[in-house]
């Protein structure tokens, strides 16, 4: 419903490539917790890649009772 979301447990995840595979998997790169009015500041580390073009990163947030709350795919 897009309401902030008290101590949501939020993850960034972005795909791990290896230049043989074509696909590639998720990797956790960070995560963080929301404050009680639901705001949260999540740092991503900077990295290179020899396929930087097909990068994205997703963001996710659950709330505290394990229920989805959001989702996000970034370019």
């Amino acid at each position: 419903d897009g309401k902030p979301v008290p101590f949501a447990a939020v993850t960034a995840l972005a795909k791990q490539f290896v230049t043989s595979e074509a696909g590639g998997s998720d990797r956790v790169v960070g995560t963080t917790t929301a404050d009680a009015n639901g705001r949260y500041r999540l740092p991503i580390p900077k990295y290179s890649s020899p396929v930087a073009e097909d990068r994205r990163l997703k963001i996710r947030a659950a709330a505290p009772d394990g229920a989805a709350v959001a989702a996000s795919e970034l370019p």
